[in-house]
């Protein structure tokens, strides 16, 4: 074989390399993108507590898959989420190609919603009094510890200078924004204030000095009308001037729209043993419902029909005959 037959060769073999099909190259994974945001994912951020500029930023972050029509409108409303957000997201839903909705007309026409009616009823809360009166001063709390007396490990001891009953719901869409600013109550889960009420009057009781929680009727909160986390609370006034919470019970309940619900609050301290050779509190704080409670609105009355076959009044002239023979 010369030189040249053998190059040749080696250009041929060269070609036929450079012609062969090379073999694929792995593909780098493409990541998943993010799934589209929906009404649910913007009522979640906003009764969460996230700040406006943040939910404003992940609606222009992310594809959209939003529900805008009036009525749905009106619901995000009801449950908190501004006007500025509801744009925000009627703006990125256009953007992206999909349906901007209905916009909610206003008195004037334009795109700002009207109040909605809102349907309400009337919680009562009584206290279960004693069977006998003066068989129990109610809840109380011990306003100062008396001295060379060990705090005892449970109870709300010392420093206590005034009661209160306080009613607040947890439901998370009945929480307003900066709901902590609207409550006097320090270290009480996220809630709305219904009522706060104090009150109490000098005790004693086993030698030591106590503060009990005036037991007046309670006044009927109006709320609106649907389900509830209701939280009935027994609150005292530190020495720092907090308002803390001592004894609570909660309670969902169903509101029936211009109906009542009836709530039983049993509420009681006792002190037992003494200051000389130890004592402990015995706080009873249970919140009940009772069933037969719940009234629907009454129906409003109307005016019986009368019967087919009854015959029609008399005249006066009928009853008291006619003149003439």
């Amino acid at each position: 074989m010369t030189r040249t037959a053998s190059r040749l060769g080696r250009w041929a073999a060269a070609l036929l390399l450079a012609w062969a099909p090379a073999a694929p190259i792995p593909a780098a994974p493409v990541p998943a993108a993010p799934a589209p945001l929906t009404n649910e994912d913007i009522v979640r951020l906003v009764v969460h507590g996230t700040a406006e500029p943040v939910i404003l930023r992940e609606i222009a972050a992310r594809m959209p898959r939003f529900d805008l029509d009036a009525g749905v409108v009106l619901e995000l409303q009801r449950v908190g989420v501004s006007d500025t957000i509801i744009a925000a997201m009627r703006a990125r839903q256009i953007a992206a190609g999909g349906p901007g909705g209905t916009p909610v007309p206003g008195p004037t026409g334009g795109g700002v919603a009207p109040p909605r009616p809102v349907r309400t009823g009337q919680v009562f809360i009584r206290f279960q009094l004693p069977a006998k009166a003066g068989e129990d001063p109610g809840p109380f709390a011990i306003a100062s510890l008396p001295k060379q007396v060990t705090r005892p490990v449970d109870g709300e001891v010392g420093f206590v200078s005034d009661l209160a009953i306080a009613v607040f719901c947890t439901s998370s869409i009945h929480v307003p924004d900066h709901w902590d600013s609207k409550t006097p109550l320090k270290g009480a889960p996220r809630h709305e204030l219904l009522l706060f009420r104090p009150g109490s009057r000098p005790v004693r009781d086993h030698g030591f000095d106590l503060v009990a929680l005036d037991r007046a009727p309670i006044d009927p909160i109006t709320i609106e009308a649907g389900r509830h986390a209701l939280v009935v609370g027994l609150a005292g006034k530190h020495g720092s001037g907090d308002w803390q919470l001592i004894a609570s019970d909660p309670e969902s309940i169903e509101l029936p729209a211009d109906g009542t619900v009836r709530l039983l609050l049993d509420a009681s301290t006792k002190i037992r043993g003494n200051k000389m050779v130890g004592f402990q509190v015995e706080q009873v704080f249970t919140l009940s419902v009772d069933p037969m409670a719940v009234q629907p609105a009454p129906e409003p009355p109307t005016d019986p029909a009368p019967a087919p076959d009854a015959a029609p009044p008399e005249s006066r002239a009928s009853r008291f005959g006619r003149g003439g023979s």
